[in-house]
Parts: C-alpha cells; structure tokens; sequence
C-alpha cells in the first residue's frame, strides 16, 4: 500500500478500506474524533484507533503504532502523521533538489 508524510497529521491515519485489507475489524477499535486533514476541510470524522505493525521498507523501519482508520476518509495512501511515525524522525527538505530526508531520531 501507499504512504504519505503529513507533517500537519497529528496520528497515523487511513481510509478504513486499506485498514480492512489487513484483515481488521475497524469498528472494533478505540473509537476518536478527526479533524479533516485530506480533502475534508474543517468537518471532524469519528475514526478507530487500532495497533498495527508498520514497515517501511525504504526507511528500514518497523515498529508497533497506532493508526486511526476512518470510514469514508477518500483517501488511497496511509497518512504517516507526527505521533507514531514523524516523532521518531529527524525530517528535512530540500526545496532545491524536491526531496525530503529521514534520519532516524536517537
């Protein structure tokens, strides 16, 4: 599946679809308000909090998080947010070249 970083993003989030791909009961998480952040302009969303493993293969990272599915979020990729994934990172950007680099924080 795709990912994106979402510096404004507090939490890890996803359209509850791609989280039912991984065999997961959405409704069965820790139910949480969301503010829009992709699409959804102020309106606030009920999302489900579940604890998944995260891999990103490119980073060489792989950790227990939390992510917060929501139903109808119209969105294809996972959106990695601060707590949960940028938290863990030192994240730069190189407006010259259009790249963005990870280190991992110590």
């Amino acid at each position: 599946m795709s990912a994106t970083v979402g510096t404004g993003a507090y939490a890890i989030i996803a359209d509850a679809e791609i989280i039912e791909t991984l065999g997961i009961d959405v409704y069965k998480g820790k139910p949480t308000r969301v503010g829009g952040t992709v699409g959804q302009g102020d309106s606030q969303m009920t999302g489900y909090i579940h604890r998944i493993q995260l891999t990103i293969e490119d980073l060489d990272f792989i950790d227990i998080v939390d992510i917060v599915a929501v139903p109808n979020y119209r969105c294809r990729y996972v959106l990695l947010g601060r707590e949960g994934f940028l938290d863990k990172w030192r994240v730069g950007f190189r407006e010259k070249f259009q790249t963005m680099y990870f280190a991992i924080e110590d």
